[in-house]
Parts: structure tokens; sequence; C-alpha cells
């Protein structure tokens, strides 16, 4: 797995989804035309995981993009089976414990069980 730091990393981060797109389809070209045997001579990682890493990166902003649209129509892409742990866990006032943009909570969906660590501060 690369490392979070490394410079591929870095650069795969500062793309948009096109470019990424693109830099997949190359990194394909270049696996099929044997760039894994000489990469290894000279890093840690393979195209698999650069491959890899542009799919994750792909999907979590199109994860937080469903959440903002969500959030920005009152609405939660958060399953209702998930509300009763929000309900316990964030606040109102603080936030979400999770860092989810679409909280229950936050939004009004649900109402706040119990005070939050904060809030008993």
């Amino acid at each position: 797995m690369m490392k979070y730091d490394s410079d591929i990393s870095k650069l795969i981060y500062a793309m948009n989804e096109i470019q990424r797109q693109e830099f997949s389809t190359f990194i394909n070209n270049l696996k099929n035309n044997n760039l894994d045997a000489n990469l290894k001579q000279f890093s840690t990682f393979s195209c698999d995981e650069i491959i890899e890493s542009i799919d994750r990166i792909t999907n979590y902003e199109m994860k937080t993009k469903l959440k903002n649209e969500a959030a920005n129509k009152m609405e939660t892409t958060i399953p209702i089976e998930d509300w009763l742990v929000h309900s316990h866990h964030c606040c109102e006032k603080h936030g979400c414990k999770y860092g989810d943009i679409d909280c229950p909570v936050i939004l009004n969906l649900v109402k706040q069980q119990y005070p939050c660590e904060f809030c008993k501060d």
C-alpha cells in the first residue's frame, strides 16, 4: 500500500476526476507493457496500488459530493438503522462525532438523546 504522504499520492490527490481517469488509463497501459517489473527497481509500490489509490480517492470524493448534496436538501445519506448511534453520540451544538456533514442529529431528523462530551463540561 502506498504511503499517504508519498509524492505519487500527493499527485493523485491534486488531480481532478477527469485527470485521475486519464492517469488510471495511462498506468493501466504501462502495466500492460510490463512497467511493474521495471518499477520495482526504483519503488516500493506497484501499478495496481496506484490504480487502487486513484479509485479510493474518486470513491471518497463521490461519497462526499452526495453527502453535501443531501445536507443542502436537509436530507441524509446515512441509513435509518444507523441514526440511533448518531442520536446517542452526536450533538446539535457541537456536531457529528463521526464527521458526517449529513448527520441526522445536525439536520434535526432525529433528536439528540444524551449530552455530548463537550456539553457535559
